[in-house]
């Protein structure tokens, strides 16, 4: 296993342009760089081997070593919490999942699941469609529908939140048409909890410690909307 790790801001330049090296070590010390040509790179034995040139460069020489941790996942980030920062809301998206039921996972909002403060559309432990409601002095809630959405299906889903009246309402209805209703869902409940604080607004994933993205989402979300008030149900 290598101790350091490096990969390229861009994947290719012309002259003129710039290129930058992200470098993480797990080890402490000192590393060197250097610009190298490559004139042959199939290090197979059976060939000429790996051959390179060096090329002199204004940045080679040593540098001290850090490590930089590496977040997996893909989300989108809304890098100004304060306009997401709501006493009333409405949460809307179209979802498609392709995992679900062994752990929640995030659709959209500014939970900061690290302070437990803010509000989160999601997907609970079970594939169920859920709110998130925290004030960040302990007080926690998550209201779900109890009924896991569909895989590869797209379902339609909702959170409003009427902080006049404490009303959370939840739903997901699927676009396709199944028999008995299978994967459609709503709740709703008067809540003494109104949600403050917060992170950034997040898609497919929340805020976790240190604003590392976390509970990142499997699958495709479409067409999300927010609204700085409970909409009705039209």
């Amino acid at each position: 296993m290598y101790r350091i790790l490096g990969y390229a801001d861009r994947w290719s330049v012309q002259p003129g342009e710039t290129i930058a090296f992200k470098i993480s070590s797990e080890l402490t010390g000192k590393y060197q760089a250097r610009l190298l040509r490559v004139r042959n790179g199939d290090s197979n034995p059976k060939g000429p081997g790996t051959r390179t040139m060096p090329v002199a460069a204004s940045f080679e020489g040593e540098y001290p070593a850090r490590f930089q941790d590496t977040h997996c996942g893909s989300y989108v980030r809304i890098d100004d919490a304060a306009s997401f920062q709501f006493e009333s809301f409405t949460l809307q998206a179209y979802v498609m999942p392709t995992m679900i039921g062994d752990r929640s996972q995030a659709i959209m909002g500014n939970w900061d699941d690290d302070q437990g403060a803010g509000y989160g559309l999601i997907l609970d432990d079970r594939g169920a469609v859920a709110l998130l409601l925290g004030d960040g002095a302990g007080g926690r809630v998550q209201i779900s529908t109890g009924v896991p959405v569909l895989k590869h299906n797209w379902t339609f889903v909702t959170a409003r939140f009427d902080a006049a009246t404490g009303t959370a309402t939840v739903s997901q209805q699927p676009l396709a048409l199944f028999a008995g209703g299978l994967g459609a869902g709503s709740v709703e409940e008067i809540v003494s909890i109104r949600p403050a604080g917060g992170g950034d607004f997040l898609l497919a994933a929340w805020n976790g410690a240190g604003k590392a993205a976390a509970g990142h989402y499997d699958g495709c979300i479409d067409s999300p909307r927010v609204a700085s008030r409970a909409l009705e149900e039209s």
